[in-house]
Protein backbone atom coordinates (compact mmCIF):
# COMPACT_ATOMS: atom_id res chain seq x y z
CA UNK A 1 0.00 0.00 0.00
CA UNK A 2 2.65 2.29 0.15
CA UNK A 3 5.35 1.12 -1.27
CA UNK A 4 7.59 3.30 -3.92
CA UNK A 5 5.62 1.32 -7.39
CA UNK A 6 3.12 2.82 -9.34
CA UNK A 7 0.23 1.19 -7.87
CA UNK A 8 0.89 2.93 -3.99
CA UNK A 9 -1.22 5.67 -2.95
CA UNK A 10 0.61 8.56 -4.18
CA UNK A 11 -2.38 11.33 -4.05
CA UNK A 12 -4.58 13.37 -1.75
CA UNK A 13 -7.32 14.82 -2.89
CA UNK A 14 -10.19 17.41 -1.74
CA UNK A 15 -13.57 18.28 -2.88
CA UNK A 16 -16.68 19.62 -2.38
CA UNK A 17 -19.11 17.00 -1.85
CA UNK A 18 -21.63 16.18 1.29
CA UNK A 19 -23.05 13.05 1.04
CA UNK A 20 -22.00 10.08 2.98
CA UNK A 21 -18.84 8.00 1.86
CA UNK A 22 -20.12 4.90 0.64
CA UNK A 23 -18.53 1.70 -0.41
CA UNK A 24 -18.96 1.71 -3.86
CA UNK A 25 -17.26 5.21 -4.20
CA UNK A 26 -14.98 5.86 -6.52
CA UNK A 27 -14.10 9.15 -6.59
CA UNK A 28 -14.53 12.21 -4.74
CA UNK A 29 -18.26 13.30 -5.21
CA UNK A 30 -17.33 16.81 -6.02
CA UNK A 31 -13.15 17.26 -6.79
CA UNK A 32 -11.57 20.49 -6.41
CA UNK A 33 -8.17 18.73 -6.87
CA UNK A 34 -5.26 16.45 -5.95
CA UNK A 35 -1.71 16.90 -4.28
CA UNK A 36 0.89 14.60 -4.81
CA UNK A 37 1.57 12.88 -0.90
CA UNK A 38 4.77 14.58 1.01
CA UNK A 39 5.71 11.86 3.06
CA UNK A 40 4.12 8.35 3.66
CA UNK A 41 5.39 5.44 5.40
CA UNK A 42 4.77 2.37 7.36
CA UNK A 43 4.98 1.41 11.18
CA UNK A 44 3.65 -2.02 11.56
CA UNK A 45 0.66 -2.83 10.50
CA UNK A 46 -0.03 0.80 10.16
CA UNK A 47 0.47 3.09 6.80
CA UNK A 48 0.73 6.89 7.12
CA UNK A 49 0.24 9.59 4.66
CA UNK A 50 1.09 13.43 4.71
CA UNK A 51 0.23 16.07 2.27
CA UNK A 52 0.73 19.27 2.41
CA UNK A 53 -1.34 21.96 0.53
CA UNK A 54 0.00 25.34 -0.16
CA UNK A 55 -1.45 28.76 -0.40
CA UNK A 56 -2.48 28.26 -3.93
CA UNK A 57 -3.24 24.86 -4.07
CA UNK A 58 -7.14 23.67 -4.37
CA UNK A 59 -8.72 26.71 -2.94
CA UNK A 60 -12.24 26.24 -1.97
CA UNK A 61 -14.87 24.65 0.78
CA UNK A 62 -13.29 21.33 1.93
CA UNK A 63 -15.94 18.50 3.14
CA UNK A 64 -14.27 15.73 1.70
CA UNK A 65 -11.19 13.92 0.86
CA UNK A 66 -9.56 10.76 -0.30
CA UNK A 67 -6.45 8.96 -0.47
CA UNK A 68 -5.68 7.90 -4.54
CA UNK A 69 -3.36 6.26 -6.79
CA UNK A 70 -3.07 8.73 -9.31
CA UNK A 71 -3.32 12.90 -9.84
CA UNK A 72 -7.03 12.09 -11.37
CA UNK A 73 -9.50 9.42 -12.21
CA UNK A 74 -11.45 6.52 -10.46
CA UNK A 75 -8.68 5.21 -8.47
CA UNK A 76 -9.17 5.83 -5.02
CA UNK A 77 -8.39 3.44 -1.63
CA UNK A 78 -11.07 5.55 0.80
CA UNK A 79 -13.00 8.69 0.95
CA UNK A 80 -13.63 10.60 3.75
CA UNK A 81 -15.85 13.43 4.78
CA UNK A 82 -14.78 16.26 6.80
CA UNK A 83 -17.17 16.66 10.44
CA UNK A 84 -16.97 20.56 9.27
CA UNK A 85 -16.57 22.38 6.20
CA UNK A 86 -13.26 24.21 5.86
CA UNK A 87 -12.67 26.97 3.79
CA UNK A 88 -9.12 26.85 2.02
CA UNK A 89 -7.80 30.08 0.63
CA UNK A 90 -4.51 32.03 -0.51
CA UNK A 91 -4.19 32.99 3.28
CA UNK A 92 -4.05 29.64 4.05
CA UNK A 93 -1.73 26.27 4.02
CA UNK A 94 -3.04 23.01 5.36
CA UNK A 95 -2.37 19.67 5.91
CA UNK A 96 -4.16 16.45 5.44
CA UNK A 97 -2.68 13.44 7.56
CA UNK A 98 -3.83 9.64 6.92
CA UNK A 99 -3.48 6.95 9.29
CA UNK A 100 -5.12 3.51 7.91
CA UNK A 101 -4.03 0.51 9.75
CA UNK A 102 -4.60 -3.11 8.69
CA UNK A 103 -5.36 -5.95 10.45
CA UNK A 104 -5.94 -9.92 9.47
CA UNK A 105 -9.34 -11.36 9.72
CA UNK A 106 -10.73 -15.00 10.33
CA UNK A 107 -13.24 -16.61 8.35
Amino acid sequence: MIGSNTNSFTHCGVGSGTNTPAAGDLDLQTAIGRNTVNDRYRVGLSGYWNTFFGKSDQNGTWNETCLATASSGNNILCRRKFDAAFTKDTSKSSVISWVITLAAVAD
